[in-house]
C-alpha cells in the first residue's frame, strides 16, 4: 500500500505509511477496548467511573480476551474481516432496537421520534437490512 504514496512522498512513503499504520493501531488498541468497557457498564447500569471495581473487572476481561485472540497467531486480516462481518450482522439488530427505543415515550419523553423522522429512518433501515443480507448471503454462498 505504501507504493501508492511514492508519487507524493518519494522514498519516504514506506516510513510515512508505517508511522500511520502504527498510530492507527495504537489509537485503536486504546480506544476500542475502552469503548467496549463503557458500553458493557452502561448497558448493565453500572458506574462508568474508572475507579469502580466493576468497571475495572470488565476492562480486565475485555483486555484479556483481546490479548488471548491476538496471541493465537491468527491472520490479523482474517480476524478484522470476521469482526466486520459480525458487525454487519449485528448492525440491523442494534439499529432496529435503537429505533424502537427512541419511539418509546417513557424513555424519550418529549424527544420521542415524530412520524416524519420515522419515515426518514425507514429507507436507512431498509438499506442496512439489504446490505447486511447481501453480505451474509455472499459469505454463505
Amino acid at each position: 500500500m505504501a507504493i501508492q504514496l511514492e508519487p507524493l512522498l518519494g522514498n519516504a512513503a514506506h516510513y510515512f505509511f508505517a508511522i500511520g499504520l502504527f498510530a492507527a493501531g495504537l489509537t485503536s488498541a486504546i480506544t476500542a477496548p475502552l469503548a467496549g468497557v463503557y458500553a458493557v457498564c452502561g448497558m448493565l447500569g453500572w458506574s462508568n467511573d474508572m475507579n469502580n471495581s466493576r468497571f475495572k473487572l470488565v476492562a480486565i476481561v475485555v483486555l484479556t480476551f483481546g490479548a488471548a485472540v491476538a496471541s493465537l497467531g491468527l491472520d490479523p486480516v482474517a480476524v478484522i474481516i470476521f469482526a466486520q462481518a459480525a458487525n454487519g450482522i449485528l448492525l440491523p439488530i442494534v439499529t432496529t432496537y435503537l429505533v424502537w427505543l427512541v419511539n418509546q415515550k417513557y424513555v424519550m419523553g418529549d424527544y420521542t421520534n415524530s412520524m416524519l423522522v420515522n419515515l426518514l429512518i425507514l429507507p436507512v433501515l431498509l438499506l442496512i437490512f439489504g446490505l447486511s443480507s447481501y453480505k451474509l448471503i455472499s459469505l454463505i454462498f
